[in-house]
């Protein structure tokens, strides 16, 4: 048998594992750490053009050529759209999709369970190095102060909202992980860590979320065999992204118009200004089709904290297209499926997607990489990598 039909038969039901797949591991890490650094203060040293990150592409090219060999006409297809998607924001934008677009296509055959860990465990280790050298004082710490003088640290992050991103990836990858198996104990630990860190960064969505997170998951866990579907709530779940995505840009623009009105003040403060900011972008730069804006927004005083207006900003109105029809894709599958849990936590990032930019950077959101399990690859195959009986049965 070929070498590319062994993968497609022994391994589509687990993926490749990290003896199966070094290269993209070793690849994804170097990746995924320097990834890190650069949202701490030491960004300075690393930045998005160095050479730790010029390795990164070598490896996974050697993935390509020395674990995978061969590739099908549906992997060859998906890797001409994500040069055309590519080639749209070089030509019509300021931002490129090329480490998304490297992870996700070298990625597709690697078990997701296996990635999940690796994740786990180069982010926790990487951000109690951060926390601690800036608790010693080795690097420099942001501090922010709120309106009503809440005083905020960034624990040697770049901004004070960064360490909650990754601690709240952490979060739901190993409940993913653990799920029936996680004890009464890690609960608690991960919400003691959730305090400490809204304690010093008052980061209120991401550490918010995180406290739901363990609380709705403990009730699954413990609740799944009873959940029954609903029409009116499956289909909440199911477009739970197109949902979100329409609710932030309809409000975008009625706060255009009614600005004044006090419920869209009030609205603007739950969102903490981002209707302001997001309503004038929206007036100035339309909502461009292809590419995002040839500005850098940024540098134009426009903080745009929401996912799908960043991605539109920055990719273009067809990427979040795109991105929202493979998620709801991967949304119907799991509620065929009753993966109540893994829905919860793809709606928990659905939500917050609102309030920050994480959607599309899989440094905040590994759960991308389960976007290749919805894909066609060729005579009808599926990389079902998604590792649920595993994940179901082991002790992570």
């Amino acid at each position: 048998m070929p070498y590319n039909e062994q993968i497609l038969t022994a391994k589509e039901n687990k993926g490749l594992t990290v003896f199966e797949a070094p290269y993209f591991f070793a690849g994804y890490a170097i990746w995924l750490i320097v990834a890190i650094l650069n949202t701490t203060t030491l960004s300075a040293y690393f930045g998005h053009v160095n050479i730790l990150y010029a390795i990164v592409p070598v490896f996974f090219l050697l993935h390509e050529i020395f674990t995978v060999r061969e590739h099908t006409t549906g992997e060859l297809v998906f890797a001409v759209i994500l040069i055309f998607l590519n080639l749209q924001t070089f030509l019509f934008g300021n931002n490129d999709l090329f480490a998304f677009s490297m992870l996700l296509f070298c990625g597709r055959r690697v078990a997701f369970s296996e990635i999940a860990r690796v994740t786990v465990i180069l982010q926790t280790v990487t951000t109690i190095l951060i926390v601690t050298l800036s608790s010693l004082g080795l690097i420099d710490n942001v501090s922010n102060i709120r309106a009503d003088g809440t005083t905020r640290i960034s624990l040697g992050f770049a901004y004070v909202t960064f360490l909650s991103y990754i601690f709240l990836n952490i979060v739901l990858l190993w409940v993913w992980l653990r799920n029936k198996s996680m004890r009464f104990s890690e609960y608690l630990l991960l919400g003691i860590c959730d305090t400490v860190v809204f304690y010093y960064t008052d980061a209120r969505n991401g550490c918010c979320l995180i406290y739901l997170v363990l609380v709705v998951s403990f009730i699954i866990n413990r609740c799944n065999d009873k959940l029954i579907h609903k029409k009116g709530i499956d289909f909440f779940i199911q477009y739970d992204y197109i949902i979100c995505a329409i609710f932030f840009l309809s409000i975008s623009l009625l706060f255009i118009f009614f600005s004044n009105i006090s419920v869209m003040k009030e609205m603007d403060k739950i969102f903490s200004s981002r209707l302001t900011y997001t309503s004038y972008a929206l007036q100035h730069f339309g909502l461009p089709f292809l590419g995002g804006t040839k500005d850098v927004l940024v540098n134009k005083g426009l903080y745009i904290d929401s996912s799908y207006m960043r991605i539109i900003y920055d990719h273009g109105l067809i990427v979040l297209l795109l991105l929202l029809f493979f998620l709801t894709v991967l949304q119907k599958k799991l509620l065929a499926d009753d993966e109540w849990l893994l829905l919860f936590l793809l709606g928990v990032i659905a939500v917050h997607s609102m309030f920050d930019a994480q959607l599309m950077s899989f440094q905040h959101n590994t759960f991308l990489f389960l976007l290749t399990s919805v894909i066609p690859w060729g005579n009808g195959k599926h990389y079902r990598l998604m590792g649920f009986t595993h994940a179901r049965s082991s002790n992570a």
